[in-house]
């Protein structure tokens, strides 16, 4: 084989798998992690509402409470992951226990750009003291 085929080849090569690597980059998935704050006097930072939260269609979210006291609940206007709960209020609840919830996968009939509203619900471990905050999450791809 001539010297310039080998060259050719092994920039082709090279360019197939830079793109494959970087094509995989591009869709790998990230979890965000959102802090649940609590009032001031309880062990706790002040009430904080929180940033509308950009994430992809294969990025998760965690929500931990921030005192190890509280437990956590989010509950959503619609059902925006799989396997949620259906509450008596209507609203749509993913998987959490005790100080953390976690998302899932988005489901696959998300409207892209669209701002859903959830509720941080921050409560004692026997369901009183409950406080919360509303937040947006936009799935924007």
């Amino acid at each position: 084989m001539s010297k310039g085929i080998t060259v050719i080849l092994t920039l082709v090569v090279g360019l197939l798998v830079g793109w494959l690597l970087f094509r995989t980059s591009i869709t790998a998935s990230r979890n965000h992690v959102v802090a649940v704050y609590g009032d001031p006097g309880e062990d706790d930072a002040p009430s904080v509402r929180p940033d509308p939260l950009s994430m992809a269609k294969e990025d998760t979210v965690s929500w931990l409470a921030s005192s190890p006291k509280k437990h956590t609940r989010i509950e959503f206007e619609e059902e925006v992951f799989d396997n949620m709960k259906h509450l008596p209020n209507g609203r749509y609840l993913p998987a959490c226990k005790k100080r953390q919830c976690d998302s899932g996968t988005v489901k696959s009939n998300y409207v892209p750009m669209k701002k859903y509203k959830y509720w941080q619900v921050l409560h004692d471990a026997d369901g009183t003291k409950e406080k919360s905050r509303d937040g947006w999450i936009i799935i924007d791809r």
